[in-house]
This record gives C-alpha cells, structure tokens and sequence, in this order.
C-alpha cells in the first residue's frame, strides 16, 4: 500500500501500518459525507427541495455524528488504553480495530441508501438516512484516535495526527474528482445523474475494508457483541445476559459522564471545546454550502471555460446545473489537495515547533491563525466588493480555498491537544470535541440554508458573517487558555496519582 509505505518512512512500523488504515478510512468516510453537499443543485432542481429543506437534511448528519462520539471513544479505550499496548489482532485486546471498520462499513451502507430514501421519502427520509450516517460515521476517528494514542510514541503525535486528519482532506477531494467526472459525461448517460456520486463514494468504503484486512479485526466485526465483551476492566465473567449488558452499559455511561465533567471542569478541556465548536462552524458550512456558493456566484462563468463541460450545457434539461456544478467541483480540488499538503506539513513542524518555542505557544498560534484568518476572508466574501476584482487573488474562489487551506494549521493545534491534555482519555476527548464541532455544525448549517432561502438563494454574505464570527471566537478562546500538559482527570487518575 502506498499509504503505507508512505507513513513508514516518519513512523514506528506498527503506528505506520494503523495510521494508513486509519486514514484511508478517514478519506472514504469525509468523501461520504460531503456527498450531498456536491450533489445539492441537481436535488434542488430534480426533488424541488427548497434550500432550508437541504440545510434541514444536511445538519441531520452532524446531529447523529455528534451522538455516537464518545461512545466510540469509550469503546476504542474500553481495552486499547487501558489494557497496554497489544498488537494482536485476532484475539487481542484492541477494540478501536473492531470499531473503526464497523463504522466503515456502515457508513458505506448509509451513503448508497441516500438516493432512494430522498427519491422516495423527500426531505424527512433523507434526513433519517443522513442521520444514520452520521452515527456510523461518529465512531470513527475517535476510534482512530484511540489507535494513535496507544501505538505513537508521544514525540510524534502530533505528525500522525496530522496525516490522519489531513487524510480527510484528501477524502473530499476524491469526492469533489468523482463529481467533476460523474457531471462532465453526457446528459444522456445515466451515470451523469447525482445518485452516482453516492454510489461511486459508498462503495469506497468496501475497498478500505478489503485494503487493510490485515489491519481491522474482521472476525469481531463479524459479531458485533464482542465490542462490549472486553470494555470495563472491572467486569467479571458474564454469568446471566441481561445482568451483563446492564452493567455494561452502566459502566460505558458512567465513563461517558465522568470524562465529560472533567473535560468541562479543565481550562484545557474548555478551550478544546471552542476550539472545536468554532472548527465546526467553519468547517462544516465551508463543505455543506461551498459547492453550492461557487456555483451560483462563479460556476456559469467557470462552467463556459471547461469545454467538455460547456458543450453539454444546451444538450438536455439540466445539463447547465451539471456543468455548474462540475466546475464548481473541479475549482475546489486544489483547496482540499493544498489543505492536506498543509495539514501533514504543519503536524511535523509544530513538532519541531514546540521544542522551539513551546508546546503551548505553538498550539496557541497555529490555532489562532487557522480561526481568525479564514473568519476574516469570509467576511471579505460577504461585501459587495468581493465579486468585481480583476486581479486573480481577489476573487472568490481562489480566496475560499485559502481559507480552507489555513484552516488546516488547527491539525497542529486543537487537532493534537488531547493526546496531551488527556492522554489516558485522548480518544474520547476527542470525540467531545467532536460532540461540540457537530452541534455547532448542525445549527450554523442549518440556519445557514435557512438565510439562503430568505435571500433568495444566492445571498451569502449574512451566511459568511455568521460563520466568521464562531470561527474566531472558537479560535481566540482556545489560544487564550490551552495548555500543554495532562490537564483533565478522571477520579480514578486521581487515585493513581495519590
């Protein structure tokens, strides 16, 4: 695997081999979910959803997303960082390998089920179907998290973390590729039509399972049951089900809650919070409306100058939203390719940062920048002058993809700070951050496509403040109060100190 061999080269052989499988999922599971962010102008116009119905259905993801969180940094940790380091796959105490791939594989199932549940239940099944993938898809990267925290030694988190979450970036990028190809056939090909871009996205998710076999636990993704058969350390042999399950379940919420008290309770744990909330914010809307945006305030124009593109425009009804749409794809690839570029370099060089300057102040300055710098180029995209530049650094799209190229300095800031402020916890500290980015992103996206709607559909610029606004709040707050040592305790880490 070229992956692989890639993160041999800066990794451990055996943190080399999860971090690949780890972000190759990453890479499939963002591809799924900005599925119905690049297919949203041909929904609009086949299903005559409105634009508040689509902000509607797309927030539904983050809303399930933001449930299964800690759950799947409970389960990951339930054995991996709590019970040593083992390697063992089959038979072995690992349970993030079993977590990630069944989050995989569900999340495949999710995304190939959306086009029949929009054609067939409108707005209200859609929503189901994306809430559902959401819940898969919020296992994920706690688990892989979990993965890291145990397998990477301390002095090079931070460049694992790095590939993994700049690994998502490429995920979107090979999603926006596949609708740039998928809308630049011919109108009269029935692959042209929006549903494949689900399809073609979904079925990604199967060839990671069966790249790194080697890597996830199959058998135990195969019996679902064995997830809870290992967590709680305290757990005596099962001798009466339903006696077991309850007690299971008890110790998984009463971890969820003491986690939660104590992230809430550290000025760490806080400012990882905003941090993420305002991420989230940022982030979230850039992918659900972004497509959208370039295509009714620059994809006429882009579309003209694709030829393949444009020469399909007349050919069949529709084909003028599929060329916008394939040029407003094609025009957000270089953003994603430069945001992982950005986000493997900067996880290296804030390790090298932080013997420099400090942990803390290289935390501190790369997540300031990554909120602020972004909050205030979309502020610019909200005037009236945005649009009516002639010099290339000036218009609109080569600025979006700045502000989602800067935005990637966080994977060397917010991204990393768990593994340090919480390092027997990592994994579902993360995944709080998580729980604040998705409630953040399912209620920015939410009234965003609501705002859109009372504009008419292609104001934005009240949109873009909104956004701005968290995004640089969210950063400011954390620069202000993150720290770089263990900082939130649980009551048995307490214990273990005394």
């Amino acid at each position: 695997h070229h992956t692989e061999t890639f993160t041999a080269m800066i990794l451990p052989k055996p943190a080399a081999k999860w971090v690949a499988a780890s972000s190759f999922a990453a890479a499939v599971s963002y591809a799924d979910r900005g599925t119905s962010a690049i297919a949203a102008s041909g929904i609009l116009e086949e299903l005559k959803w409105t634009e508040s119905e689509l902000g509607g259905v797309q927030s539904a993801f983050f809303l399930g997303y933001g449930l299964t969180q800690v759950l799947g940094g409970l389960l990951a940790e339930s054995s991996s960082s709590r019970g040593g380091n083992s390697r063992r796959i089959n038979g072995g105490n690992d349970a993030y390998r079993s977590v990630l791939p069944t989050s995989i594989f569900l999340t495949g199932v999710a995304t190939m089920c959306f086009p029949t549940a929009a054609s067939l239940g409108g707005p209200m099944l859609a929503s189901v179907d994306r809430f559902a993938l959401g819940v898969c898809e919020g296992l994920l990267l706690p688990s892989a998290m979990s993965g890291l925290s145990s397998l990477v030694p301390s002095d090079r988190r931070g460049t694992a973390s790095s590939i993994l979450i700049a690994s998502c970036y490429l995920g979107s990028a090979l999603a926006y590729l596949s609708a740039y190809i998928i809308f630049s056939l011919p109108p009269e090909d029935p692959i042209s039509h929006w549903s494949s871009v689900f399809y073609v996205n979904g079925l990604l998710a199967f060839v990671s399972l069966f790249l790194f076999r080697d890597e996830f636990d199959m058998p135990r993704l195969l019996q679902p049951e064995s997830f809870l058969e290992n967590s709680g350390t305290s757990l005596q042999t099962p001798t009466d089900d339903n006696i077991v399950g309850e007690s299971r379940l008890q110790t998984i919420l009463s971890d969820a809650r003491d986690v939660t008290m104590a992230t809430l309770s550290s000025p760490s744990g806080r400012a990882i919070l905003a941090a993420q909330f305002g991420q989230g914010a940022l982030l979230y809307s850039l992918a659900s409306w972004g497509p959208l945006y370039l295509e009714r305030i620059e994809g006429a124009a882009a579309a003209s100058s694709v030829a393949t593109v444009a020469s399909t425009v007349a050919a069949a009804p529709g084909a003028k939203v599929a060329a916008a749409a394939a040029a407003a794809s094609l025009a957000l690839i270089p953003a994603q390719l430069t945001q992982a570029i950005v986000g493997v370099g900067v996880g290296s060089t804030s390790d090298a940062l932080t013997k420099r300057i400090g942990t803390a102040t290289t935390r501190r300055i790369l997540q300031a920048t990554s909120g602020v710098v972004p909050g205030l180029i979309l502020w610019y995209l909200s005037s009236p002058s945005a649009s009516s530049g002639v010099d290339q650094l000036v218009q609109p799209a080569f600025l979006f993809g700045v502000a989602q190229t800067v935005s990637a300095l966080s994977l060397g800031a917010v991204s990393v700070s768990h593994l340090e402020v919480a390092p027997r916890n990592a994994g579902t500290v993360y995944a709080l951050g998580n729980v604040a980015a998705a409630i953040s992103g399912a209620g920015t996206v939410n009234i965003c496509g609501m705002l859109l709607e009372s504009g008419g559909g292609s104001d934005f610029s009240v949109v873009w403040r909104l956004v701005a606004t968290i995004s640089i709040i969210g950063s400011i707050t954390y620069a202000l109060t993150i720290k770089a040592e263990p900082d939130i305790f649980i009551k048995s880490d307490k214990e273990c100190q005394v």
